[in-house]
């Protein structure tokens, strides 16, 4: 795919749940730098105590659901890193898309992610890592994907290692180098305006 120079925007009207979806072009998984977007994500909308849902979610509660992930809609190519965001009922979804930004230009300026943030998702991933190989199936479903997404199955056990090598400055690299405006396509869910009403009939 070409690169990207612009932002991309795509506004639905409809009467559903608002919702907004944001995505960066990122790296294939078979990158180098892939794993420090896998982090990225994690950091960022990965659990109860990632930046964006300690701020969307619990602090100003501007959004009942927060979740970022890499890789979207696979990683065997270049992918996107995304970031999902209900808002919460009367919360306006324009807002909430600022929001995001706020929360990753305040990593980037003035509150960047800590060694010990970073030390934490290598444990949690240890601790995936090593529940995958406790069975069988899922070991033989972890070794069959690095074999088919990164042609080779020892990328498995490699993975490990990408992890633990990195550092803060390689997540503030990636952010640096991807979730910038001209790289990211939204997509937007809104309610329709509310129509006035006919006085008198028509």
């Amino acid at each position: 795919e070409p690169v990207q120079d612009a932002e991309r925007r795509v506004i639905f009207e409809d009467p559903a749940q608002p919702m907004v979806l944001i995505g960066w072009h990122i790296t294939a998984g078979n990158d180098p730098r892939y794993p420090a977007y896998e982090a990225l994500a994690s950091l960022l909308g990965g659990g109860d105590g990632a930046r964006l849902n300690k701020a969307l979610v619990k602090e100003r509660k501007i959004a009942v659901q927060l979740q970022a992930f890499a890789g979207l809609p696979g990683d065997k190519y270049a992918s996107m890193l995304g970031v999902l965001a209900v808002p919460a009922t009367g919360q306006d979804p324009l807002k909430v898309e600022q929001a995001v930004y706020d929360v990753i230009d305040s990593v980037l300026t003035v509150n960047p992610f800590t060694a010990a943030e970073l030390d934490g998702y290598k444990v949690r991933v240890r601790a995936r890592n090593i529940s995958r190989v406790e069975g069988n199936s899922s070991l033989t479903s972890a070794l069959v994907s690095a074999q088919i997404l990164q042609g080779d199955w020892r990328e498995f056990f490699r993975e490990q290692e990408y992890v633990q090598a990195l550092k803060v400055d390689d997540l503030m690299a990636a952010m640096k180098r991807s979730l910038i405006k001209s790289n990211r396509t939204v997509g937007l869910i809104v309610n329709p305006p509310k129509q006035a009403s006919n006085e008198g009939g028509r």
